[in-house]
């Protein structure tokens, strides 16, 4: 038997595992003193802590109370009661024994006044991250900012799970949890038990055929696992929401701790044992002041991650830090790290410490999860500071159909307690929920949302069609101009189309079919962007929600500077609600009929001229076209 760690590690690994396990000790020492200190002096640094609370968490005197309630809450049902919800909790029995806690919103705050318990709506399931449970989702200073209530009141029916060991799932029907064998699990165990199984309970209960599944970081994870490894599976995944999604990391931001876990994923062994992974944390959570616990959070965020939190408010740190960690195994990270060590999106390697080698390398290679096989429609929404988020390497692995949604300047918690997620974020599900289920309830124009829309520009017409629809709300200018090579060298025909196009803008009623127009400037608020897309199809730059139009159709491949200026006096007012008006999505997967559709099935080649190149090589479909092979009807 080969002693671990001799002849495995090079001579410069060393100094760090050193270091990792004097900081381990230092831990465990720190903590055992602190447990033996008397009440007196506990007391006296309460105090010197509670003064400096008033300090580091300004706010008004109801965002204090609301901090302070979410902050001491006991738990999952106790935080909603606070924004006047009722919870229901399951218990589900996986295939391996493993009982999982499950909570259950489905009335709105009217209907749980009424008292009605009202049936049949349509279901969303929401899963977390790693060492995180359900309370992660409902632990926001803000209703309206929560993703499980806003759903609740558009009329869907919300289920959150939680993974084997965590909070609300640390019992089996054999083992202990204080059993090392309680904690061998990793996450092939998440994917083949406890989502497919969770799933089948919630569907079971509520007598419905399919449901939409959110998943945040790990929990995106899972379900790519869990989808790729059953088939059947996606018939009952009608829709996968992957917030902040996390698949195969590069690595961490700190050099020293990510050679070290790369060197030898098992070395956690050494440092956490083979049960749960951080067990010590509950305890300084529970001697350290809101506060101080909030900025030993964040230093240990921008050490491991480089995630600085500066769309979190202290306020929303101060009452979700409080739910944020839940147990897990230390065989689940060692599982990550493996998937970092290898660059790929693998199953579990049993047999790391295999001696047996063929020309240098290992013998064998562990299978990775056929994620390619998933056949359930994807949407990505990522934070474009996230350093967890790979999204090219990511769309290699997944299927065609997969469509990514970045949101500007957000890390990966941001997705979740942003200051504006209900700006940033939110729109977007919602739109993929209304999209892909029978919702309920259609969102609302947007405020303020403006988008310009500028020229598509091709090299080899020599014509110009020109088209404006005026509706209540919307007014859509689509136009073309080619031939710009030639534009730009005559200076009288560029002035001519500039008053072509002012005389353009005034017909309110031209009905001249035109191609869409290839590129979409999202003018917000908060954020003004570009709207565009990569080589991959990935939409780069947009602050409003996507709507059928936001697609790679309307992005050009052949812009020039002349054609930039000569847009720019074509900008007008459009809602996200008026734009999802006249691109509807039909029962077919196609579009349903409008001046816009018409438009767009017009042209030489049906307007398929305006798609990308590069775009459709990838065989990759439009946002809000996914379900139909051409752009028209």
């Amino acid at each position: 038997m080969a002693l671990p760690l001799i002849g495995r590690l090079q001579v410069l690994e060393w100094p760090p595992l050193i270091f990792g396990m004097l900081l381990v000790m230092l831990e465990s020492f720190l903590r055992f003193v602190t447990s033996l200190l008397p009440g007196v002096v506990i007391g006296l640094f309460e105090k010197v802590t509670r003064k400096l609370y008033s300090v580091l968490a300004p706010g008004s005197v109801r965002e204090k109370t609301i901090v302070h309630e979410i902050h001491d809450a006991n738990g999952f049902v106790e935080i909603c009661a606070l924004f006047g919800y009722s919870v229901e909790e399951h218990i589900v029995k996986t295939t391996d024994g493993y009982l999982l806690g499950v909570h259950r919103i489905y009335q709105t705050k009217t209907e749980t006044k009424a008292g009605t318990r009202p049936q049949g709506k349509p279901v969303v399931y929401l899963h977390h991250g790693l060492l995180m449970n359900s309370e992660i989702w409902v632990s926001i200073t803000e209703e309206a900012r929560c993703l499980p209530f806003m759903l609740v009141e558009r009329g869907y029916d919300v289920w959150l799970g939680n993974n084997r060991g965590n909070k609300y799932s640390k019992k089996h029907v054999l083992h202990s949890s204080i059993d090392t064998a309680f904690w061998n699990f990793s996450m092939d165990e998440f994917a083949l038990y406890d989502i497919p199984d969770t799933i089948d309970y919630i569907l079971h209960t509520t007598r419905q055929k399919h449901l939409a599944y959110l998943g945040f970081s790990q929990g995106s994870a899972q379900a790519f696992a869990a989808l790729s490894l059953h088939p059947k599976l996606n018939d009952k995944v009608n829709v996968f929401v992957a917030l902040a999604p996390a698949m195969a990391p590069g690595g961490l931001h700190n050099s020293v701790v990510d050679s070290l876990i790369k060197a030898s994923p098992t070395i956690m062994y050494l440092f956490f044992g083979r049960r749960a992974i951080l067990s010590s944390a509950i305890f300084w959570q529970s001697i350290m002041y809101p506060p101080l616990f909030v900025r030993l959070i964040d230093r240990s965020l921008i050490f491991l991650f480089n995630w600085h939190g500066h769309n979190i408010s202290f306020q929303q740190k101060i009452a979700a830090y409080a739910h944020l960690y839940s147990f897990t195994s230390v065989k689940t990270v060692v599982h990550w790290f493996q998937i970092m060590r290898r660059g790929c999106f693998q199953m579990f390697d049993d047999d790391v410490t295999s001696a047996i080698r063929l020309y240098g390398n290992a013998f064998y290679h562990v299978a990775q999860f056929p994620t390619r096989n998933i056949r359930s429609p994807i949407y990505l929404v990522y934070g474009t500071e996230d350093s967890l988020v790979d999204i090219d390497a990511m769309l290699s692995e997944l299927p065609k159909h997969a469509v990514a949604i970045p949101v500007i300047g957000h890390e990966h918690l941001d997705i979740v307690w942003g200051r504006d997620v209900e700006k940033e974020v939110l729109p977007h599900v919602f739109h993929i929920l209304e999209k892909t289920m029978h919702a309920p309830y259609k969102s609302k124009p947007i405020a303020n949302s403006k988008m310009l829309l500028t020229k598509a520009v091709t090299e080899d017409s020599e014509k110009s069609s020109e088209a404006s629809y005026l509706t209540d709300d919307v007014t859509v200018i689509a136009n073309q101009q080619e031939n710009v090579n030639r534009a730009d060298q005559d200076e009288e025909k560029q002035d001519s189309d500039e008053e072509s196009l002012k005389t353009m803008k005034h017909s309110a009623h031209s009905h001249s079919p035109s191609p869409p127009p290839d590129i979409i400037t999202n003018h917000s608020p908060a954020l003004p962007v570009i709207c565009s897309f990569s080589k991959e199809g990935i939409l780069f730059s947009s602050s409003e929600p996507l709507t059928g139009m936001s697609g790679p159709a309307l992005t050009s491949t052949t812009t020039t500077a002349s054609a930039r200026a000569r847009a720019s006096s074509m900008s007008s007012n459009i809602s996200a609600a008026s734009i999802m008006a006249a691109v509807q999505p039909a029962s077919g997967g196609g579009l349903t009929s409008s001046p816009l559709s018409k438009t767009a099935s017009s042209g030489a080649a049906g307007g398929h001229e305006s798609i990308s190149t590069t775009f459709k090589k990838k065989g990759r479909k439009l946002f809000g076209l996914e379900g139909s092979g051409n752009v028209s009807e």
